[in-house]
């Protein structure tokens, strides 16, 4: 196999995975290059797992997507064993483990966790020291497996969905009996940033999913790159280049380590693209509803996978612009930069505020008008006193006029609707001329990165399940044969030891755990691989594992 160098690897990778990465965005692509660099064998799929870790990890705490979600990805690297795809967890380490370092956080303190989490209790516990939390785990489908089986690894899992949607929200601590007074602590964190990264084969993962897995909103939070068709990558260094890796990433966190939650907005072109061509599941004649709609009896499977593209492509396309600017610009442009995106925020939230106050005004006016028009109805135009208080009492009882009431927020969304030129106020009006007015933004995700964010996004999701409903049974069957060949070896202790069926299904896991008609095609296969020994005996058929 050929060494490669830095160059050449990169070419590589956009012909394997990338397809076309867009090369304005250079610093984003001296990142990947030295992600490549980094060992002298990484895996494809890794490595560009590695790199969305990273960029997600430096950005997530300081910038957020138009639709106010912070940058956090959770991704899944699937590639063969001893083929480099360690490279997900030592290029990530270092990079974040050497900028804890600069800023002085000590190893007990450390947002990197390459450890399995247990228990919902072990993650509160490390968001009470931390906002930005990096979760790594090896072995992503063994865990995934211990997550389905309910308890504290079940709590877990419907901490890990929380936490996708969480990060413009308060991350609230589960309180657990314990003697131990400070793990009673309640843990408020808000704006928490959690990244989850899943290393696994491809058996290994297969083996545990289950297709209702598809729709219960776990797995659609992945981006996964299935790359066990890949080899690994053989990297040369150049020994007379002196540039360190990783080396802009101190430079980008000194300019940006004072941001929090600054929104990065989209282009009109890109808002165009994400809404109105990207879409969703129910948008006729977007992308997604078009990939639904494919095969309308898997229409609601189609729906399930595809729902997150969008949100990930924006995630994932506002974390590599914001690298890109917080590399290739000054200290000094990346804080215009902030204090333009708080002024314009303090402007749209007084706006919003101001709108709001007088629309509901509006909106109770217009129940008013039709209580009114009720009464009128009841006792004319001209009641007496006595009459009107009768008639508004009537009315105000009645089931009709209860739903007219209910009806305010919507009459409420209508008014907000109205073209600016209708509006009562005149600081309404010239609160929309100050922000329409603004000059176009230091800073916004554009079209290309959206556009291959998505494209890239909606690929390799394709890929993945393809594979899934292709080879997930076989899978399956294949990963419960090995561990029934491995407990007969285990139990078997000389040639007096034989099996009955019913002490298989009662006390060998690979035999219990499956249908008696599964058990039955298992036991015939291991026979006829000679793997096992049957016998008939007074009507009842006897196993033994064949030793030679």
């Amino acid at each position: 196999m050929s060494k490669l160098k830095e160059d050449d690897l990169w070419d590589k990778l956009q012909r394997d995975i990338l397809d076309n990465f867009p090369e304005t965005y250079a610093a984003n692509i001296q990142l990947i290059k030295d992600i490549l660099s980094y060992k002298k064998m990484v895996h494809p799929s890794a490595v560009v797992t590695s790199y969305f870790t990273i960029v997600s990890g430096l950005t997530a705490e300081h910038f957020y997507t138009e639709q106010n979600s912070s940058t956090t990805l959770y991704t899944i690297s699937i590639a063969p064993t001893g083929s480099g795809k360690d490279i997900g967890i030592k290029s990530v380490t270092d990079v974040f483990n050497s900028l804890n370092y600069d800023k002085g956080i000590s190893a007990n303190a450390s947002n990197i966790l390459t450890s399995k989490i247990t228990s919902v209790g072990a993650l509160d516990r490390i968001f009470k020291k931390n906002r930005l939390v990096i979760q790594i785990i090896d072995e992503f489908g063994d865990a995934l497996g211990k997550m389905q089986g309910g308890g504290h690894a079940g709590e877990l899992t419907a901490k890990f969905k929380e936490l996708y949607s969480l990060t413009d929200g308060t991350y609230k601590s589960i309180n657990y009996a314990s003697s131990n007074s400070a793990s009673n602590d309640k843990v408020v964190r808000d704006y928490p940033c959690f990244i989850l990264s899943g290393i696994t084969t491809k058996v290994q993962l297969l083996s545990r999913l289950k297709k209702e897995m598809l729709h219960d909103g776990f797995l659609n939070r992945f981006i996964i790159l299935e790359g066990t068709g890949f080899k690994p990558y053989i990297t040369h260094k150049d020994s007379s280049s002196d540039r360190k890796e990783f080396q802009d990433i101190f430079d980008f966190y000194e300019k940006v380590n004072e941001f929090e939650n600054t929104n990065i907005p989209m282009s009109k072109i890109a808002q165009d693209y994400y809404w109105n061509v990207i879409g969703d599941p129910y948008s006729e004649g977007t992308e997604i509803n078009i990939f639904c709609k494919e095969n309308d009896e898997d229409f609601e499977t189609n729906s399930s996978i595809s729902n997150r593209w969008r949100e990930n492509a924006l995630r994932l396309a506002t974390a590599i612009t914001a690298y890109e600017f917080g590399v290739t610009n000054t200290k000094e442009d990346v804080q215009k930069f902030q204090k333009e995106s708080l002024k314009k925020n303090e402007l749209k939230a007084e706006l919003s505020a101001l709108a709001n106050r007088e629309l509901n005004d509006e909106g109770t006016n217009l129940v008013n008008i039709m209580k009114e028009e009720f009464i009128v109805n009841l006792v004319g135009e001209n009641p007496t006193k006595e009459d009107y208080e009768w008639a508004k009492e009537e009315i105000e009882n009645r089931n009709d006029f209860k739903l007219t009431e209910s009806l305010q927020p919507i009459f409420t969304k209508g008014l907000k609707n109205r073209p600016k030129s209708q509006r009562e106020s005149t600081k309404e009006a010239e609160l929309i001329d100050e922000v329409e007015s603004s000059e176009k933004s230091l800073l916004e995700v554009e079209l290309d990165i959206l556009k291959w964010s998505y494209e890239f996004i909606k690929k390799e999701s394709i890929k993945f399940y393809d594979v899934f409903h292709d080879e997930v049974e076989e899978t399956k069957y294949s990963e419960n044969k090995r561990k029934a060949i491995e407990w007969l070896k285990k139990n078997h202790i000389d040639t007096t030891t034989w099996h009955k069926l019913s002490d298989l299904a009662r006390s060998s896991r690979p035999f219990k755990n499956i249908k008696s008609n599964e058990r039955q095609i298992l036991l015939k296969d291991l026979v006829e691989s000679e793997i096992l020994i049957e016998s008939k005996n007074e009507g009842s058929t006897l196993y033994q594992y064949k030793t030679n």
